[in-house]
């Protein structure tokens, strides 16, 4: 059996990455509770960060806009970022995507998932110094002291601080799940990358035809199918002649009731299978109103 994971892994579409680094060792295992930090973004000891949302990508760059959101709150570069998005095995329900929601709603959690994770690396890199937390500052993916500038670390070096997968607070479910922590997002004020003109994530692999569609996926003894549709509502098949199917590949015919369809190996013999099947269809048992009604 072909589990969701292996699907979106043979797809290749599931994952957006803005940078080429290789995955090194995350912070605390995987996870798909949303009452979890780990559950939408987790730190690497390369500094690399992984986020996970339920959203995915129809086109509008939100993939693209999410991981600017989660970069500003970090404050790490946009080249360190790796989404995972639409892996129901992986990332949290966050319900569908429609209404143009999926920034409006479907980035709060990462928001403040990205704010709680920067509050923990700052308190653990106080203790390290020995300092008061109010005194460090983030920035490209390190804190530093505002008064010492020989004392920084890289946030690579203390993900052992969120080892124990902190817990989040949760409300709202689906579409408006949202998850708190103690921190406090940045003042849209301080906004440096959020609302900058960047490059699309997806558009250089759509440019380069690297992109993977799900037209793209090849799994093993994967069929093709094409329906056959009836040439009027509440049409039925009454005689059937797939003859014509012979010579096309292993195309061959699929009723289950009133359904019909082509499966082939090859795609383009299903395509040629479904437009060459002869049907002879009933009359429709129903019309649909007149215009006027």
């Amino acid at each position: 059996m072909i589990t969701r994971r292996a699907l979106l892994r043979a797809s290749g579409g599931a994952v957006l990455a803005v940078c080429a680094a290789p995955h090194g060792a995350r912070a605390f295992a995987a996870t798909d509770d949303a009452a979890r930090l780990g559950a939408w973004l987790r730190i690497g000891a390369d500094g690399v960060v992984d986020i996970f949302t339920g959203k995915v990508e129809i086109g509008m760059g939100t993939l693209t806009g999410l991981a600017q959101i989660v970069a500003e709150e970090l404050d790490v570069p946009l080249e360190r970022i790796r989404l995972t998005a639409g892996d129901t095995d992986l990332t949290p329900d966050q319900g569908g995507v429609g209404g143009s929601t999926s920034t409006q709603l479907g980035a709060r959690p990462l928001r403040n998932a990205a704010a709680e994770a920067r509050r923990i690396l700052v308190t653990a890199a106080a203790a390290r110094f020995g300092v008061a937390p109010e005194q460090l500052v983030t920035e490209h993916g390190i804190v530093r002291d505002a008064n010492d500038a020989t004392r920084t670390v890289a946030y690579g070096d203390l993900v052992t601080a969120l080892a124990n997968d902190p817990a989040l607070r949760t409300s709202g479910e689906s579409t408006t799940l949202d998850v708190h922590g103690t921190a406090t997002p940045k003042d849209p004020r301080a906004y440096r990358l959020v609302g900058a003109p960047v490059a699309r994530l997806d558009v250089a692999p759509k440019a380069y035809g690297r992109f993977r569609y799900v037209v793209d996926v090849r799994v093993p003894g994967m069929l093709h199918a094409r329906v056959v549709r009836p040439p009027s509502v509440g049409a039925r098949p009454l005689a059937i002649d797939d003859a014509p199917l012979r010579g096309l590949g292993d195309a061959r015919l699929v009723r289950v009731g009133d359904l019909l369809a082509v499966v082939a190996a090859r795609e383009w013999d299903s395509v040629r299978g479904a437009d060459a099947l002869t049907v002879r269809w009933s009359a429709p048992s129903t019309r649909f109103p007149a215009m006027g009604t």
